[in-house]
């Protein structure tokens, strides 16, 4: 991803990451050679829990290789069993492409059901 789609992708996650319903779980996975979640787990969005998010977008760097996209996304769509009533929202920031888009494609439909997933970038 260059710079310029980077800041834009980053200036759209920032604009939904305010925009989010009282209550509801989400996690912030970056991309570099590995995906980094910013939360151990899913979090209530809470003020503070959105502007740490926000903030932790200055270190994001465009990358040109990443690996286990699936591991990542597994471990945040099934780590936890409580429900608030309501969908859990995950926000990737990446470039749109990988080389495990079957696994991918095939684990967010198997959790979609209180997931919500928005993949936010495109290298092209």
């Amino acid at each position: 991803m260059t710079e310029r789609r980077l800041q834009i992708a980053k200036k759209c996650l920032k604009f939904l990451l305010r925009n989010i319903p009282p209550r509801i779980k989400f996690n912030l996975i970056t991309f570099g050679e590995e995906a980094s979640p910013l939360f151990p787990q899913s979090v209530v969005s809470s003020q503070e829990n959105i502007w740490v998010s926000i903030a932790s977008l200055t270190a994001v760097q465009p990358t040109k290789q990443f690996k286990n996209l699936t591991g990542i996304l597994g471990s945040v769509l099934g780590a936890e069993t409580e429900r608030l009533g309501g969908p859990k929202f995950v926000f990737l920031l990446t470039d749109g492409w990988s080389t495990e888009e079957d696994s991918v494609l095939q684990l967010v439909r198997a959790r979609s059901t209180f997931n919500r997933i928005f993949p936010l970038g495109k290298n092209k």
